[in-house]
């Protein structure tokens, strides 16, 4: 009898760690998965040709029992999204004793992501693969249990740094297209600022153009769960000079076709700056805030350089060189690892 796999992720950082693995786990005769998708990562399950259910990011206790009962799973696979779902089902799993693998897609928070458990931190029987060692002193010094913590790597970006190299692009020529990936500054935890870091990047774009006689354009492109603000629309209406010119992405493009199209990414600390990277694109994340030693050595890991968001040092960012992909099997192991631990839960031998 196959064993069956309840997989479940809400925001599109978990639906990329969860999916990369899910690929390879489905390719396991022995395996049935049944996948739920938050709506904001439903391009993500389709991408990945799972056949799923769309599920709210808050749910009822009630709708995740009918949910496990309609189930009856083997193991409990989930992301670590922003409202209670996955944790209504790691919750019900704790109460069964069904084996619970948790996949981590980002280097902070990381109780915020347990927040809505009914048991304590220290009682979590969920096993977690984290990225990176770093990752798992910080976790264990927050009160997470150290034997429930399996440093794997991230399965996401095993398999975008390991798909072939692309050639780094100089661009030498008089156009240069930058993208800037938003994301919403209350939720990465930048409440006090005085000027907004879009209109800081946009000013300092329009000087270097000026200076340079270059023609660059600026596409801003906002997280999926940010709505524009006040603020951006200012700087997307008042901006540069005649050198300089800066739109705001449709809501249908694809990142890879911005990626395709951008000679430079600035961005804050999402994931794509780490799929800019594997495009071999020069990436900068603004300094806003202090960041952890776990994210600090992905980023250097990456070749993403952090650069404060003053206009002095964004002109440095763009006059800089070019930036090379590391040498050897960058971010390597991460899907092969948390098969490990799944198989490993499932009592299941890897073929």
């Amino acid at each position: 009898m196959k064993k069956k796999v309840l997989t479940v992720f809400d925001d599109p950082g978990g639906g990329l760690a969860v999916t990369a693995a899910a690929e390879e786990l489905r390719k396991n005769t022995e395996t049935e998965l049944t996948v739920y998708s938050g709506k904001l990562s439903k391009e993500i399950a389709e991408g990945a040709g799972f056949k799923y259910k769309e599920i709210e990011s808050m749910i009822s206790k009630e709708t995740a029992e009918e949910i496990f009962r309609d189930t009856t799973p083997d193991l409990l696979l989930t992301g670590t999204g922003g409202g209670n779902a996955e944790q209504q089902f790691r919750n019900l799993a704790y109460r069964e004793n069904t084996p619970s693998v948790v996949i981590l897609d980002y280097w902070k928070d990381y109780k915020r992501r347990w927040l809505y458990s009914d048991h304590e931190t220290g009682k979590i029987k969920d096993n977690i693969c984290v990225m990176d060692d770093y990752t798992k002193q910080e976790m264990t010094e927050e009160g997470f249990p150290e034997n429930k913590i399996y440093v794997t790597g991230h399965p996401y970006l095993d398999k975008i740094f390991n798909k072939g190299r692309k050639e780094f692009n100089q661009n030498a020529g008089d156009n240069l297209n930058i993208l800037f990936l938003s994301q919403p500054l209350e939720i990465i935890g930048i409440k006090n600022y005085d000027i907004h870091p879009l209109k800081v990047l946009s000013e300092s774009i329009s000087e270097y153009s000026e200076n340079s006689g270059r023609k660059v354009s600026l596409t801003v492109r906002l997280h999926p769960s940010e709505n524009i603000s006040g603020e951006i629309s200012e700087v997307l209406n008042n901006h540069g000079n005649e050198n300089y010119d800066i739109r705001l992405s449709e809501s249908g493009d694809r990142m890879s076709g911005l990626l395709s199209e951008s000679d430079i990414v600035f961005g804050y600390n999402s994931i794509a700056l780490f799929e800019a990277r594997a495009e071999n694109i020069k990436t900068f994340s603004l300094n806003l805030f202090p960041i952890k030693d776990s994210l600090r050595n992905a980023f250097e890991t990456a070749g993403i350089k952090p650069t404060e968001a003053s206009k002095t040092e964004i002109i440095n960012a763009l006059n800089s060189g070019s930036v090379l992909m590391p040498e050897g099997n960058v971010f390597g192991g991460g899907i092969n690892n948390c098969l490990n631990v799944i198989t490993d839960c499932l009592y299941l031998s890897r073929h």
